[in-house]
């Protein structure tokens, strides 16, 4: 089973430099004052790992809006803060295209 989601090359781009800015300013590199590395080596050091993180950012955002829920709360039930009102599982499962059941089913490996 799928789910498609569309994000824009350009705002994917946007949100990478976006993180990588925030990183740069906080970055600790060899031969650099903190904070003061070219945002190119940053990019060249850091990409690989932020990819994944603005991954998940952008499809949680494109999640919280096809449910017309905030981001925050899309966080809230990852972490297992909070968990969705019943009708929001029915949306969740038609969204993802999976019986609503299985929401929440958690496997544990041994």
């Amino acid at each position: 089973q799928t789910l498609k989601i569309k994000i824009p090359a350009k705002t994917f781009a946007d949100k990478m430099t976006a993180r990588l800015e925030q990183i740069q300013k906080e970055a600790k590199i060899q031969g650099f004052r903190p904070g003061k590395a070219p945002l190119e080596m940053i990019r060249q050091k850091y990409e690989n790992a932020v990819k994944g993180e603005v991954l998940d950012d952008l499809v949680n955002e494109e999640v919280a809006k096809e449910l017309k829920v905030s981001n925050k709360t899309v966080g809230n039930w990852e972490k297992g803060t909070t968990i969705p009102s019943a009708s929001t599982i029915y949306a969740l499962s038609h969204l993802y295209n999976i019986p609503k059941d299985n929401i929440f089913l958690k496997t544990e490996s041994t």
